[in-house]
């Protein structure tokens, strides 16, 4: 993709994600991989991740939506997905016309896809989805066996999975996780004594795999560890990932200005001496929180230089001192240059949230930029 004169750009480096991928898949023990890629792959653009995915051999895509789903249909993507959403009557429509695969949530679930599909003369591929202790989505263990019964019995449906979510797997403590999947493994036990085939078993996210990659089942669905980032923010403990998104911009303005002078809306950061100030063509509108105002650091010829005064939509102030800074130089706001590095997980941290959320923020105008490092 092409930055259209845009001097702000996201490079997304595919040989890190290939990497990513295969320290995943040899953790995974011989298990099949469901790369989620909602959100637009965490902000790393979902055609062309999806499409190194498939490149590696990857057996099923997740996403959280129908609409992410014909999105890669329209882009001829042919690999098995799966739908993360709890199903209503026109979205089931759109996801069997499309070859999505269907999640049950709910027992309810079963008879309104079973009947979309009879109408449309379709067979529709089903997810049983247990809730073992994220009380988000998913059927109850009292309700998951007879669920499972009734899909089972609907000529309709085809069971293709069986899968729960992990809520905490990136903690320290896994008790809560240890029991999630217990939970887990007694329901497939259960089905499975009805002599039900429930498909493809699947509840490791990347914490799970992370954590511990001896309980995989037949599938795991990691997600942000394939773009570099341990879901723990504080757990960097994983130095095998490597972080895809570079996010950079341009010195696009130099000025000087004097001692005492403020910078930016509402006056919130005055000169301490005469000093430069570099405007760089990047805002909250792209992705960068307000609230790193007077609070993060950007590189800029492989030195650290602080933002001043409030973060503006489209442009944030950088103190470079008298430095020989020039316009046009380069500036990573994250990622790597020459020696330094700010880390997505660091960013997270100062904003008390996870590297899901900053990679998520970068706007749809920021171009993404495919790289091979």
């Amino acid at each position: 993709m092409s930055k259209g004169g845009h001097l702000t750009w996201a490079e997304i480096d595919v040989g890190a994600l290939r990497h990513n991928y295969w320290i995943l898949k040899n953790k995974a023990a011989g298990a099949a991989m469901m790369t989620v890629v909602k959100a637009d792959a965490y902000g790393h653009g979902v055609i062309e991740s999806s499409k190194v995915f498939i490149e590696e051999g990857v057996s099923y895509l997740a996403v959280a939506f129908v609409t992410e789903g014909v999105e890669l249909r329209d882009a001829a993507i042919k690999t098995p997905i799966l739908v993360f959403a709890r199903p209503n009557e026109e979205s089931i429509g759109i996801q069997l016309q499309n070859s999505l695969d269907v999640t049950v949530t709910d027992p309810d679930d079963v008879t309104l896809i079973s009947e979309v599909a009879k109408k449309l003369s379709l067979k529709a591929r089903v997810h049983l989805n247990i809730d073992t202790g994220m009380s988000r989505l998913g059927v109850t263990i009292g309700d998951a066996v007879e669920t499972a019964k009734k899909i089972a019995e609907q000529e309709q449906l085809v069971f293709a999975g069986i899968y729960s979510h992990l809520s905490s797997s990136d903690d320290l403590d896994q008790t809560f996780t240890d029991n999630q999947y217990e939970k887990f493994m007694n329901i497939v036990d259960a089905v499975k004594k009805e002599g039900i085939n429930p498909g493809l078993t699947h509840i490791s996210n990347s914490g799970g795999l992370l954590g511990d990659s001896s309980r995989t089942f037949d599938m795991v669905r990691p997600g942000i560890a394939l773009y570099g980032h341990h879901p723990n923010p504080g757990r960097q403990d994983e130095k095998e990932l490597i972080q895809v998104m570079t996010l950079k911009s341009t010195v696009s303005q130099l000025r000087k200005i004097e001692k005492e002078s403020p910078v930016s809306y509402g006056q919130r950061w005055r000169a301490k001496e005469k000093t430069i100030i570099a405007t760089i063509p990047i805002g909250y509108a792209d992705g960068i929180s307000r609230l790193l105002s007077n609070n993060m650091e950007v590189l800029i010829g492989g030195k650290r230089y602080p933002v001043v005064g409030t973060i503006t939509m489209d442009m944030i102030m950088v103190d470079v001192g008298n430095s020989d800074v020039k316009i046009g130089d380069e500036v990573v706001i994250y990622g790597n240059q020459e020696s330094e590095s700010i880390r997505i997980a660091d960013v997270a941290l100062k904003l008390n949230t996870i590297s899901y959320e900053i990679t998520c923020l970068i706007s749809k105008r920021v171009p993404r930029i495919y790289v091979n490092k």
